[in-house]
């Protein structure tokens, strides 16, 4: 065990054994109590990918507890990426360990507007908390860089044309007006985005809340996902209701979030 390396422990639950950090107090930790994490979003997305041979594109991957039980549960090729060098080792291990080697294909840089070096602040008890904190912040203890690439580089990475349906998920602490910037051609094709709305962390992260919502716009029907499982799609309404829902809801500086559902 090297000094930069925390400790891992295996764990057996839904998704089969994956390997998480002890010291993650919220992801590894809610995996290792319930065997399982995020099932609604878990059951929305395979409602999405209706076992077609799909794609899935996961941005902000972490260790792989959304990649690997879509991988393991439809026939969609998942696109994985994960910038924080710990997390990313991680998550190559544990789609070795699962044998989804050439159903996952992982990418290690952060989705952002433009190709750059950023850094990256890390929580020491949140291993989902990682994040990229406004220009300035960042603590030079717990900060390190970090490669950051358009989310339209996937599309040249890739180098052919993504099977459909395409499923795109977002969960990146707060950077999400940034991804959606960075990845306006790629968006154009997705025939669903799942993606977390949080105003704090936008903030946190020096974003632009109004533009978040001309990138949310740009969508034609979106809702608030309930927490609760469901087989059905939540009814969609137009976006620019949608985001005046949002702005009602959090006109208060609600330090809490929800997760959107947005579709052409």
């Amino acid at each position: 065990m090297t000094p930069t390396e925390p400790e891992t422990a295996l764990h057996h639950g839904d998704f089969g054994e994956i390997e998480g950090y002890v010291a993650d107090r919220v992801i590894f930790q809610h995996y290792r109590t319930h065997d399982t994490w995020s099932p609604s979003v878990l059951k929305l997305l395979l409602t999405l990918l209706d076992d077609r041979a799909g794609t899935l594109i996961d941005v902000g991957a972490n260790i792989g507890l959304v990649s690997i039980p879509v991988a393991q549960r439809s026939r969609a090729q998942v696109h994985a990426l994960e910038p924080e060098p710990r997390n990313f080792r991680l998550l190559q291990r544990n789609v070795r360990h699962q044998g989804l080697g050439r159903r996952i294909s992982i990418h290690p840089w952060a989705a952002d507007e433009q190709d750059r070096v950023v850094y990256m602040q890390r929580s020491l008890d949140n291993y989902g908390d990682h994040h990229i904190p406004s220009t300035g912040t960042v603590n030079a203890k717990t900060g390190i860089p970090i490669q950051a690439r358009p989310l339209d580089h996937l599309l040249t990475a890739v180098g052919q044309e993504l099977p459909r349906p395409l499923v795109v998920k977002i969960d990146t602490q707060g950077y999400e007006d940034k991804v959606l910037q960075g990845g306006q051609r790629l968006l154009t094709q997705a025939d669903a985005v799942i993606l977390e709305y949080w105003p704090s962390g936008v903030r946190r992260a020096g974003g632009d809340l109004n533009l978040l919502h001309e990138r949310l716009c740009s969508f034609a029907r979106g809702a608030i996902l309930s927490p609760s499982e469901s087989d059905s799609l939540p009814e969609l309404h137009p976006t620019a209701t949608l985001c005046k829902a949002l702005e009602e809801q959090f006109a208060d500086r609600n330090p809490g979030f929800v997760d959107l559902l947005l579709m052409p």
